[in-house]
């Protein structure tokens, strides 16, 4: 009986032992799991507000190309509303004898291709800032032929 006693002991304690050591091992594992999942969950959410910040960089980037397509189209109404003055001013001019018709007829083509130009700004898919130096193009050409059609309107 005593041997019985001393193999059921030491059966127990092997098991008992067997059973702490798989135990420590899986407590082990699972602790650096948790690390890693740790890990894991805080690149997340250094990505989350990575991509937060990017979003809103490119919100404020969509507001201000929208803000300068509308300074953009404020300007070409203004040299619409102008280019329609200096056409009213010309055909005035002509039709009371101010102009030669080869003058008329050369401002007129000016006039035309402005227009045009205008247009083709207003419709152009170029970026903004091309369209910005078109614009100041057309008005430097738009004031040099107000100009023309206002000297002949004077004299």
């Amino acid at each position: 009986m005593r041997k019985t006693a001393a193999l059921a002991a030491a059966l127990l304690f092997a098991f008992a032992g067997c059973t702490y050591v798989e135990t420590k091992e899986r407590l082990a594992r699972t602790e650096a799991e948790i690390v890693q999942a740790k890990a894991e969950l805080e690149n997340a959410e250094d990505e989350q507000v990575s991509l937060e910040r990017d979003r809103q960089r490119a919100a404020e980037q969509q507001q201000a190309a929208r803000s300068e397509v509308e300074r953009l189209e404020q300007d070409l109404a203004a040299l619409d509303a102008e280019l329609g003055q200096a056409e009213s001013d010309l055909e005035q001019a002509h039709r009371k004898n101010k102009i030669s018709r080869s003058r008329y007829d050369e401002l007129r083509r000016e006039f035309d291709q402005l227009r045009f130009e205008e247009d083709a700004a207003r419709l152009s898919s170029a970026p903004d800032a091309e369209k910005r130096k078109k614009l100041a193009e057309l008005q430097k050409r738009k004031a040099g032929l107000i100009e023309a059609i206002r000297t002949l309107g004077s004299s």
